[in-house]
This record gives structure tokens, C-alpha cells and sequence, in this order.
């Protein structure tokens, strides 16, 4: 009993520690300009996030395929955060970490149902279909970027539909949409003309890092979620 309650002391300050430095990684990425090179503090906030899941040791699949996710995630932080290189690489990365999610949504007792793959396959399709018309152009990048947003958006729904197991996770994938959808609307600046008096321009040229406002969170909570998500005695073992 007092080596269970010292092992619990011990996670806990470790949780704590995560929660306060990342926090002071997250202020100085969106209000502090860095003595380091611009990418280096974000990119250790994600490394962060693996470490903390690493240390969070569980013996179940859950647990397995997070930390599967976090590995994807920061391969693709590095090819887009770090050396800013290889951009259709790192945004297929991150399609592979939301692959990942969806196993953790719809892994039940060692299956996975075809049936819950069906909407991911509508809704990539839809959103392919729009894009392509109204650009009347396509190209890699794009279609891995519409595979990836398609595979986050259904993730983050059906997370809310399973609110009462993930609620932390279904918080980090809505704040993930945040992040990616001020992607879009940075990465459409040049392309789009904005009304100077609309929403879009104020978000477009907001003076701190509005997409990091929304990111490290969101990987924080993936992380917590990994020690703190439940899993009922006896499922999701190997």
C-alpha cells in the first residue's frame, strides 16, 4: 500500500512538472522572442509530449497506439516544424498519427469494424470532389492534406459521440481543428483577399501564433489523456 501511494506521488509530480513546463514552453512560443532558432522550442514541446507518454508506461493497446501517434506526430514536427522541409511528408505523418486515432476510437476487443471506416471514406471523397472543382487542379500535397483533414474531423466527432471515455481526447482533437484550420487560413493569404473588417483578416494577422495557441494544448491533452483515459479491467490487453 505505501509503495502504490509513493508510485502515485511520483506520477503525479511528474504530471505536474509536464503541465508547468509546457506551459512555459506555450508562453514563449506565442509572446517571448526566443534567443534559440524560431522552430527549436516548439519542436522540444512536442518531444515533451513523447517523453511524458513514455514515462506513462501502460500495458494495453490504447497506450500502444498513442504512443504510435506521438512518434508520427514528431517525425512530422520535424520535417514541418523544425527544418520547415518535406511538406507533403510531414502533413502524411500526420495523417498517419490521425490513422492511429482512429484505432483508438474504433479498436474494440482486438477488432476493428469495417463499418466504422465508411464515413472517413465519404467524407475524403466530399471533400475531394469540392476542392478539385473549385480549384480545377490537384496535386499531392493536396490530396494527402484532404486525406489527413478528412480523417481529423470524423476523429473529432466521433471522440464527442464517446465523450464519457475521451473526453480529454475529444477537447484535443476539437483544438486541433483550431490549429489546422488556421493553417488554412494563414496558408490562403496569399491566394484570398480578405474584407480588412472580417474575422478571417483579424485571424490571418493576429500578432502572436495563434496556430501554436491552439497546437501545444491539444498535444498536451493527447498526452494526459494517455495516463489519465480509461480502460475497463480486462479489455485491450496483449
Amino acid at each position: 500500500m505505501r509503495k502504490k501511494l509513493i508510485n502515485q506521488l511520483k506520477t503525479n509530480w511528474i504530471t505536474l512538472l509536464f503541465i508547468m513546463v509546457e506551459l512555459l514552453l506555450w508562453f514563449f512560443i506565442l509572446f517571448i522572442d526566443s534567443p534559440f532558432e524560431l522552430h527549436v522550442i516548439p519542436f522540444v514541446s512536442i518531444t515533451l509530449c513523447l517523453v511524458y507518454v513514455l514515462l506513462n508506461y501502460k500495458n494495453n493497446i490504447d497506450y500502444k497506439i498513442m504512443l504510435i501517434a506521438f512518434v508520427f506526430t514528431l517525425s512530422a514536427d520535424y520535417f514541418l516544424t523544425l527544418t520547415s522541409t518535406q511538406t507533403t511528408l510531414g502533413t502524411f505523418l500526420f495523417f498517419l498519427s490521425q490513422l492511429m486515432f482512429m484505432l483508438r476510437l474504433h479498436f474494440n476487443k482486438n477488432k476493428l469494424s469495417i463499418n466504422s471506416l465508411i464515413p472517413y471514406a465519404v467524407i475524403f471523397m466530399m471533400l475531394s470532389m469540392i476542392i478539385f472543382f473549385a480549384l480545377n487542379t490537384f496535386d499531392l500535397l493536396l490530396l494527402v492534406s484532404v486525406l489527413y483533414y478528412s480523417f481529423l474531423l470524423i476523429n473529432t466527432f466521433y471522440a464527442w459521440l464517446k465523450k464519457d471515455k475521451y473526453i480529454m481526447f475529444a477537447i484535443a482533437l476539437t483544438l486541433y481543428v483550431f490549429a489546422d484550420t488556421m493553417v488554412g487560413i494563414k496558408a490562403s493569404d496569399p491566394y484570398i483577399t480578405f474584407n480588412p473588417q472580417s474575422l478571417l483578416y483579424f485571424l490571418s494577422h493576429i500578432s502572436f501564433n495563434i496556430i501554436w495557441f491552439f497546437y501545444l494544448p491539444s498535444q498536451v491533452l493527447f498526452a494526459l489523456s494517455v495516463k489519465f483515459n480509461h480502460v475497463n479491467k480486462g479489455e485491450q490487453h496483449v
